[in-house]
């Protein structure tokens, strides 16, 4: 069975919302280095996230990580924000987070994301984490059309 022949051809797009610049620089060059499909738009807040799913002229994402721990609003109430809104409900969202408070990832999956991930440490293990979301969103998965 060839899991990889459901993989579509068009480019994939992630929306990274992370404010630390050095982990959204490690998570960027690692998730490039696994496919030369994707774009990654990357926003410091969950506000700019929110302005730019609600641009007319930005297509959605076809996956969406985020931060909790985020300045004003917190990845947690946009991910709220995101799974109620009918339009954006059904971005897969995963949160890539420092915190392995089990209250933050129990109040994640209510909220209803599709995955929570320890942020990696360093970077051989940002690209294996990279590796796994390549192979696994874009590769095994079928994704709704934008």
């Amino acid at each position: 069975m060839n899991l990889l022949s459901t993989a579509p051809q068009r480019p994939m797009e992630i929306l990274l919302v992370e404010d630390d610049p050095g982990d959204a620089l490690l998570t960027v060059k690692a998730l490039r280095s696994c496919s030369t499909r994707v774009g990654i738009h990357t926003v410091p807040t969950a506000e700019e996230a929110l302005e730019w799913l609600n641009d007319e002229d930005e297509s959605t994402p076809d996956l969406l990580l985020l931060d909790l721990n985020l300045p004003g609003m917190s990845g947690s109430d946009l991910l709220l924000e995101i799974k109620t809104h009918y339009e954006m409900r059904r971005i897969p969202v995963i949160i890539l987070s420092s915190s392995r408070a089990q209250d933050d990832v129990l109040t994640a999956y209510n909220r209803h994301c599709n995955a929570y991930v320890e942020k990696p440490s360093d970077p051989a293990a940002f690209e294996e984490f990279a590796k796994s979301i390549n192979d696994f969103w874009f590769n095994t998965s079928l994704l709704p059309a934008r």
